[in-house]
């Protein structure tokens, strides 16, 4: 559709079509849309779409400062749930990554971690994010814990 009315914007501009047919034809097609909905629901209409895993609402597709994602609908309502976009799809994380370890804990709060890819490999992060921000480098599939400097007063 999107197509098509651009191309009777562009006859508009040149003159073989008058813009309050362009209007009316508008106002016809959406209240057509609008009465099949209301008789029909929306299953009958061609449009995916996507559930959220922790929800239920839709999710819709948001453009970020890194790109593209996912995000649930029902944030208003408390949902927090955000996928990663790949080919216009949403993807949920490996679950591997997104269950707070019982083995690794943080040594700040002591909640679990979570292996988390990162920027080229992967790293260890605190399940309280964002209340704990602690983040800890990863080898070999566990994680780095730093160790403190020990200042002396000698």
């Amino acid at each position: 559709m999107t197509a098509i009315w651009h191309q009777q914007q562009l006859e508009i501009e040149h003159g073989n079509l008058d813009y309050l047919e362009f209007i009316n034809g508008l106002v016809t097609y959406i209240g057509e849309q609008v009465e099949y909905v209301k008789s029909n629901g929306v299953t009958g209409l061609n449009i995916k779409a996507y559930a959220c895993p922790n929800c239920g609402k839709v999710l819709r597709r948001i453009k970020g400062q890194k790109g593209y994602f996912w995000g649930c609908t029902g944030f208003k309502d408390g949902c927090k749930t955000a996928l990663r976009d790949v080919n216009n799809k949403p993807v949920a994380p490996n679950p591997a990554e997104s269950k707070p370890s019982d083995i690794y804990k943080c040594s700040e709060c002591q909640s679990g971690l979570i292996r988390r890819k990162g920027k080229g490999k992967p790293f260890w992060g605190c399940s309280d994010y964002p209340t704990c921000k602690t983040t800890y480098p990863d080898s070999k599939g566990r994680p780095v814990y730093k160790t403190k400097k020990v200042t002396s007063n000698d």
